[in-house]
Formats: C-alpha cells, sequence, structure tokens
C-alpha cells in the first residue's frame, strides 16, 4: 500500500475568517479606493480604506448608520433618480457626489452592487468609492482654457463670438439696441519692448481688469488676443449710453499704473458699432466696430469713434 503524506490540521474557521478579513484590509490599504457595505435599509454598515485626502469618505464613521441622501454628501440634480435605481436594486457605477470640505468642494465617484441573501431576498449593497477631485478640476480647467483667456481670465474670441450670437437673437426677438466695442492698447508694444513680456502681461491684466470694473454685469469684455480687446454692451437705451461706458473706458484705462517699479501710463482706442443700426450679423458688426477703432487711432488716439462717424 502506498505511503500517503500526512494529512495538513484543518484550519478553524474562526482562523481562516480572520486571515481572510487580514488579506481584505490590506488590498484596501494598498488600493485608492475605499469599500463600504449598506443594510436593506440602504444605511451604512461599514466603510473601510485609507484616507487619501481631505474629502475622502473612506473612514469618516459617523456615516455608519445613515442612508447616503442622509449625509453631507450631494449629487448633481439631487438624489430622486440615485434613490430610484438602489429602491429598484439595480447596480450602478461611477456615479459623481460631491461635499463640502472647509469650503473646498471634493468629487467622488461611487460605484455599489445590490447584495441577496442565499433564499434570494435583498440583503444591502456593497461597493466602492474614490476621491476624483484632481480629474474633475483637470476637466473643468480644460473646458475653462476652452472659452477663456489664460493670462486674464476674460471670455476668448470663441466665447466673445457665441456670446454675441446670443445677444443678437435676444435683441432682434425684443426689438433692443447692443453695442459692440472695439477696444485697442495705445503704446503696448513700446511698454512690453522697455520692460519685457512679463511686464506686458502685467499691464494686460490690470488692463483687462479695469475695462471689466467700467461695465454693467450683464456686459461681457472679452480679449481677442495680444493688445486686442472687445466688448458687448446688451440693453442699449441710445447712443449715450455707449459714449458714457467708452468714455469710462478711456479714463480708466489712462490712471497711471505701477510695473517692476516703474510707473506706466497707457492709452486705449476705441471703435463703437451698434445692433442693428450699423449690421446685423455678429461679424458685420465686429469688422465696422474694428474700423471705428482704427478711425480712432488715426484721429489721434485715446479716444472713440462710433461706426460710421468722421475721423
Amino acid at each position: 500500500m502506498a505511503n500517503r503524506p500526512p494529512s495538513q490540521p484543518a484550519v478553524p474557521l474562526e482562523q481562516a475568517l480572520r486571515e481572510s478579513e487580514a488579506r481584505f484590509r490590506t488590498l484596501i490599504n494598498l488600493s485608492a479606493d475605499w469599500y463600504w457595505e449598506q443594510d436593506e435599509q440602504f444605511r451604512f454598515t461599514r466603510l473601510e480604506g485609507r484616507p487619501r485626502s481631505p474629502g475622502d469618505s473612506s473612514q469618516d464613521q459617523s456615516f455608519v448608520g445613515l442612508r447616503r441622501w442622509e449625509t453631507n454628501l450631494a449629487i448633481e440634480g439631487g438624489w430622486e433618480a440615485h434613490r430610484a435605481v438602489v429602491e429598484a436594486h439595480l447596480p450602478f457605477y461611477d456615479t459623481v457626489m460631491y461635499r463640502e470640505i472647509g469650503g473646498e468642494r471634493r468629487y467622488l465617484s461611487i460605484s455599489g452592487e445590490p447584495v441577496f441573501d442565499a433564499a434570494g431576498r435583498f440583503a444591502g449593497y456593497h461597493g466602492v468609492g474614490r476621491d476624483i477631485t484632481g480629474q474633475m478640476l483637470a476637466e473643468e480647467r480644460i473646458r475653462f482654457l476652452a472659452t477663456h483667456d489664460d493670462l486674464t481670465g476674460l471670455p476668448n474670441r470663441s466665447m466673445f463670438g457665441e456670446l454675441l450670437q446670443l445677444a443678437i437673437a435676444a435683441a432682434s426677438r425684443y426689438q433692443r439696441t447692443l453695442a459692440v466695442l472695439f477696444v485697442d492698447l495705445d503704446g503696448f508694444k513700446q511698454v512690453n519692448d522697455r520692460l519685457g513680456h512679463a511686464a506686458g502681461d502685467a499691464l494686460l491684466k490690470e488692463i483687462s481688469a479695469r475695462l471689466r470694473a467700467c461695465l454693467r454685469a450683464s456686459d461681457v469684455v472679452a480679449r481677442l488676443g495680444g493688445d486686442e480687446f472687445i466688448a458687448l454692451l446688451q440693453d442699449v437705451k441710445e447712443e449715450l449710453d455707449t459714449a458714457a461706458a467708452a468714455q469710462k473706458m478711456l479714463s480708466a484705462a489712462a490712471l497711471p499704473l505701477r510695473i517692476h517699479d516703474q510707473e506706466c501710463r497707457i492709452t486705449v482706442s476705441i471703435g463703437i458699432s451698434l445692433y442693428p443700426r450699423d449690421a446685423q450679423d455678429q461679424d458685420a458688426l465686429v469688422r465696422q466696430a474694428d474700423a471705428a477703432m482704427y478711425r480712432a487711432k488715426e484721429s489721434g488716439r485715446n479716444n472713440f469713434r462710433f461706426c460710421g462717424a468722421p475721423a
């Protein structure tokens, strides 16, 4: 009869469970995710994981005993759609939620699956979560850069075009007048050449803030590129309103400013076109305002001209 190897002693069930739990905790600690469980009433019963950021909910034991919608978590559009999913005992994946931590919004991606007992009865949920704040902020930054000027934070040419198109449609519908102001800095190249590009950037940021401060909340200032800006004034009552706004911009731009411990002075030239008097579409309005701006420069700079007005 062949010799048989001695049988291994059976591992007690309690010890096997402890070892399994230890392996689970090790994996969770190595992961960027956290693990969670809920009972059949959707109340948290377990939260495990190593905190990765101030917004990480992995060890927020204050959640235990609460339903997700009873915590300080929030979800875009409210909880109604998510509650319908879990009340139907359906899985959900990469659902974005958020919470406010010290005045900062932290974004979380949550996935979960229903749990059923041996008899097929619903027993709750388990799942994982992850802090995705960095990813969300990066995506938000990409969207911002697609529509805004990185240096000044103003809308860029593309965004201004969209806003002007919407404003024209509204002005046409309600029979209103709007104004487009093409703004070009006088003498910017000399400052940029004398003090350097960093000084030129500082000047552009300061001028953009001054132009924005001259207008109403409903108006728009955008940077087209270089030292060219453009403004949209909505619902203008008469030409004098636009002239007053342009004069404020001239005065604000002409105030002295210090850059790199040197006092600088700069002025602007502004060309103005009105809808519907001067043109009826966005490209024509911008062209007319641009042409009027050149007439302002030709007449001595540091002034404004309306479309069609003599130099």
